[in-house]
Order: structure tokens, then sequence, then C-alpha cells
């Protein structure tokens, strides 16, 4: 069967390397929580911009374009990664750049904080976890549990890298998170077949089900299948999904949705018409929230896509949110 090449077995590493980019990352139970995430830092030296620290590309020279560069100028310069939601972290690694300025980052700090945001005030209130103590640069550390043994994880948000009074560069960022199951569609970008109403309300992190509370979906219902789809950046081993449904109004017009999932190809029309079926609903009238395990299949543990799609027949497709759950 088709859905039988979408599996994982075992959580085996797989990771894609091409042209020193990372793509996805698998396995263990351990995610990068990072990638793509939304990035801020304290000055911004030449094309050196905070986003390349997050963008999958860990090439450690300056013309490989994925660098950031800070100014020098204040008492401390930092970098800083919204994770749109806490997570517990178990490990973070840095990869410093190797062509010039690799002693920059010597003495560098790691800070945490769930509350705040990724500026100068989010930098002073958050909590201080790391302190590098080498004598020469590395080319890239790897930090467990803030090299605190006795702590399995560390909860945070907004995570900071600073140093003092120097140029900052981090050729990339990566967080990984390995405890409990997580909602990876948070805030990730979604597209739908047709709008009526905005697409992105899906994953606002808002489960109200009034259509007045504005955050809820709508499409047209003028094609064969209307669709939303989330891309998640990067391939997730998917334990459960939990769609909230419209509940003041239209609730039946969700029955024999359909999920879609996809390793490849993107969110559009094609992409959903070559996505692989593996949840239909048989529910006779519609629910105020569907929880679906594992595409109600259970022996299989997880699985295994970057694209998400859910769909209906000839009708308005209302989704208020829709959370897709990744973990053990």
């Amino acid at each position: 069967m088709l859905i039988d090449k979408m599996l994982t077995k075992d959580r085996v590493l797989i990771c894609l390397l091409i042209s020193s980019h990372v793509y996805f990352v698998l396995g263990s139970g351990s995610f990068n929580v990072a990638l793509n995430k939304p990035t801020w830092q304290s000055s911004t030296y030449r094309s050196g911009v905070s986003s390349r620290a997050v963008d999958g590309n860990t090439n450690q020279r300056w013309y490989g374009n994925s660098c950031t560069e800070t100014n020098n100028n204040k008492a401390r310069e930092w970098l800083c990664v919204d994770l749109k939601q806490s997570f517990d972290i178990s490990s973070m690694k840095i990869f410093n750049r190797i062509d010039g300025g690799t002693n920059n980052i010597k003495g560098f700090e790691v800070r945490l904080s769930s509350t705040g945001n990724c500026d100068e005030g989010g930098f002073i209130s958050a909590t201080a976890c790391y302190k590098d103590h080498t004598s020469t640069g590395q080319s890239i550390y790897t930090i467990d549990r803030c090299n605190q043994p006795s702590v399995p994880s560390l909860s945070a948000r907004f995570v900071f890298v600073s140093i003092k009074r120097q140029y900052l560069y981090i050729c990339e960022l990566q967080i990984f998170t390995g405890l409990g199951s997580f909602n990876v569609a948070l805030n990730k970008p979604t597209w739908q077949s047709s709008t009526l109403g905005d697409s992105s309300n899906a994953v606002d992190g808002n489960t109200n089900q009034d259509w007045y509370g504005g955050s809820c979906t709508i499409t047209n219902n003028k094609k064969a299948r209307e669709w939303l789809c989330v891309d998640l950046k990067q391939s997730f081993d998917i334990s459960s999904m939990k769609i909230f449904n419209m509940a003041s109004c239209c609730t039946d017009e969700m029955k024999g949705f359909e999920i879609r999932l996809s390793f490849t190809g993107h969110c559009d029309e094609a992409g959903f018409t070559s996505a692989t079926p593996c949840y239909q609903d048989q529910a006779q009238k519609g629910q105020y929230v569907y929880t679906i395990e594992r595409c109600n299949q259970p022996p299989v543990l997880s699985l295994s896509a970057r694209y998400v799609f859910v769909s209906v027949q000839r009708q308005y497709l209302h989704i208020c949110e829709l959370q897709i759950f990744a973990g053990p």
C-alpha cells in the first residue's frame, strides 16, 4: 500500500543533506524546533540577517550566505529565536563561522525565557543557563541540558545567544526537544483551495469555535474537494491530530472530511492530488472536536509527513484550529 511508504520504522535517524542544507531530521524522538522560527538580533551588520541562523543551512563560511552577523557596539550583542511555544529543550547545537572571526564567540552565553519577547528587555530578564569557558573558538558547540547533567530538560520559548562587545556570528542554531509530544502546526504556513476566511486562523493557537471569535477558516464550496494545507517546514512523525470544528453553525459540513499526508510537493492543488489519504471520517454527524490518533490505524505508531491536507467534498470547509502533534 502507498501508506506503507510513509511509515517510519523504529524511529531510525534520517538526515537528508543537500548542498549543506538540512531539510529534515527525524529520530529518537528528537526534533529541531528552531528551524525557520522567527528571529531577532541586537543589531545587524552587512547582510548577516538573523533568519540565517535557523534556515537549515549549516554552511560555516561567510560567502555561503548562511551566517548571521551583528555589530560590536553594545555591552552584549545577542541573537534570539522565538520557538512560538514553550518546549522542553534537551540540547542545542551552534555552528560557528570557520573562515574568520572563529574566536569571536568565545565566552558566549545562552539565556532562556518562557515570557517576554525577543528584544532588549527580554534579553535582560531571561535566565542564564550556560556560559562558555573554552580558551579558543570551536567549530561546532553541542550543549546538552545547558551542561547541567542533573537537569533532564529546560523549558523555554525564547532562546538567546550572546557575546560581550564582539561581532556575533552564528551559521546555524539548532535547538532540540525530545520529551513529550508538541503541536508542530502552530503558526506554520498555510494555504487553502479558496478563501472566505484566512487559512492562517487554523494554526493561530486560538481554539475559539465561534465564527465571530475571529479564529475560524472558511473556503468556498465550488470545487470537487475544498482543502486546507499546513506546511510543517520539515517532516515530523505525527502521533495525533485534533481538529476544532465550528460550533456556532454549520457543524455538519465537516462530515466525511479526509486527511492526506505528503513528504514532497507543495500546499497546492497538485500537492493535494498527489498526497496519500490516511484518514476518512465516517461519523453520521459533525463533531465539535475530532481527535485522530495515528490516522485511526492502531498498529501504526506514527506517520511521517511535512504537508498535511484536510478536505471536504463540495462543502464549505470550516476549521477553527488544527493541531498536529509529534512525539514519542
